[in-house]
């Protein structure tokens, strides 16, 4: 009986210790997930950071050229054409 009650005891051991070797494993993984997916979100930041310079240099180039127009008012005050009576 005590080799029995032995028995069971390292086999439970050996259960308990696969165990642990597979919690280990699992939070190895999930570290290693987290990891991968941080990357990819500052990757992504960092691109879309590029992204919004890039269209706040074209808002800037965009009024730039706007200013360069000729004033709205000036274009709608265009003198009448006069007229020659024959």
């Amino acid at each position: 009986m005590k080799v029995k009650n032995q028995t069971q005891i390292q086999q439970r051991e050996k259960e308990l210790q696969e165990v642990n070797q597979a919690l280990q494993t699992l939070k190895q993984k999930r570290s290693e997930v987290t990891e991968s997916i941080r990357a990819q979100e500052r990757a992504e930041v960092s691109r879309a950071e590029g992204l919004l310079e890039q269209l706040e240099l074209e808002i800037t180039k965009l009024k730039s050229r706007d200013a360069e127009k000729e004033d709205p008012v000036d274009f709608l005050q265009v003198k009448p054409p006069t007229l020659k009576l024959l």
